[in-house]
């Protein structure tokens, strides 16, 4: 990934490349590339379902993740915070799935970082688009992905029943360099 100075945190990917953002408070997030077989991924997909799953009264937080995808984690002084998965609808179409940011490091911009880590981990990794499901409940979210020029689609996936469910699509913008010299891991994926 590139450098990139964002009004908010300080992160960035494993690898020879560095993601970085500063914040007036001062906290430094890094981002780095694993798998959802991640020990210290666990904990936080767990609160992000946990969470998920009260804020809308349900005791289902849908499908989970295959261990072999991709994801993104954000620590700040070596501290997991923050997560985000990059899953496959097929097509050429990729999925942000489980973003999270723990209530104690939100307010920083770390939730911005990993999107913005997933866009490019997407890109790296071959994808034309993006999609992602959210809903009603995380309002904060909503104001992030439209912020951040994703734009509303017709719902689909797991709760594209739910009133409560909207679901986003933005376009891959292409980086130049490739999977392994931008991020330290293969990151292609079998069918975008």
């Amino acid at each position: 990934m590139t450098s990139e100075h964002i009004d908010g945190d300080e992160g960035g990917c494993t690898g020879s490349a560095q993601r970085s953002n500063r914040h007036a408070g001062h906290v430094e997030a890094v981002l780095s590339v694993t798998t959802a077989e991640d020990e210290e991924l666990r904990p936080l997909i767990a609160a992000q379902e946990t969470e998920v799953m009260a804020r809308y009264g349900v005791h289902d937080a849908g499908p989970g993740l295959t261990a072999d995808t991709l994801c993104l984690i954000a620590r700040v002084d070596d501290r997991p915070v923050g997560c985000v998965a990059l899953g496959s609808l097929g097509d050429g179409v990729g999925e942000v799935k489980r973003m999270y940011v723990d209530p104690s490091a939100r307010g920083h911009r770390i939730g911005r970082l990993l999107l913005n880590g997933v866009e490019e981990l997407a890109s790296l990794s071959g994808y034309r688009a993006l999609r992602l499901e959210a809903g009603t409940g995380q309002p904060e979210a909503l104001r992030l992905y439209e912020g951040a020029g994703w734009s509303r689609i017709e719902c689909y996936g797991y709760f594209k029943n739910d009133p409560t469910t909207i679901c986003y699509e933005k376009a891959v913008t292409r980086v130049a360099g490739g999977p392994d010299e931008d991020l330290g891991v293969d990151a292609t994926r079998h069918d975008p």
